[in-house]
């Protein structure tokens, strides 16, 4: 569970944040309609679905193209579909250890894929990487029918994988950095420096 920074809660004192609470009706070209019939102008909608992967607000046709195996929802670096442009996930469909750091360094790959700052690869070679992961995670761990999102043992690798692919040095603790890399516990405070910028 993520605690929200203090500043969160001045924002929705002020505010500047308003919160919404009701289900999604509909998504029109630049606004969200509620459950409740409220309409919200937005750029952007955030879905924070919970534990369980159900996407009952997304189009029939989006949801056709998610499709499970037995063991998961496989994604791009556990985040975009390659035959879904536009649709990006943070959190239902990676779990680690150190989840509220996970889910910050997904939301700041996605913000700089969103401007530009980085450039994911072509639909096939997206797949090849899919298929790649699929193979470490079948020959590590039992059938399960969430297997795709179990990355505890792995998660500082996939925390260096996406701080690589944004461009930045995955090693996080200094001129020692890579002994207390492979010595030392990692914290969501190890990588403050990255996400914080």
């Amino acid at each position: 569970m993520q605690i929200p920074k203090p500043a969160y809660y001045d924002a929705v004192k002020s505010g500047k944040a308003v919160v919404h609470v009701s289900g999604v009706k509909a998504f029109t070209e630049h606004s969200i309609v509620l459950q409740n019939w409220e309409t919200i102008d937005a750029d952007v909608a955030v879905m924070a679905t919970g534990y369980k992967q159900d996407f009952p607000f997304l189009d029939h046709a989006v949801k056709e193209k998610l499709v499970h195996d037995s063991d998961g929802l496989w994604l791009y670096r556990h985040i975009l579909h390659p035959e879904i442009p536009g649709l990006a996930f943070i959190g239902p469909n990676v779990s680690t250890y150190l989840s509220s750091c996970t889910f910050s360094l997904q939301a700041a790959w996605i913000a700089r894929m969103l401007s530009k700052e980085m450039v994911v690869p072509s639909t096939s070679a997206m797949w090849k990487s899919i298929e790649k992961a699929k193979g470490v995670g079948r020959s590590r761990l039992p059938q399960d029918p969430k297997r795709s999102t179990a990355l505890n043992a792995r998660t500082i690798k996939y925390h260096d994988l996406l701080c690589r692919d944004m461009g930045w040095e995955p090693r996080r603790k200094g001129l020692l950095g890579m002994f207390l890399d492979y010595f030392t516990p990692a914290y969501p405070r190890t990588y403050k420096h990255i996400v914080d910028g």
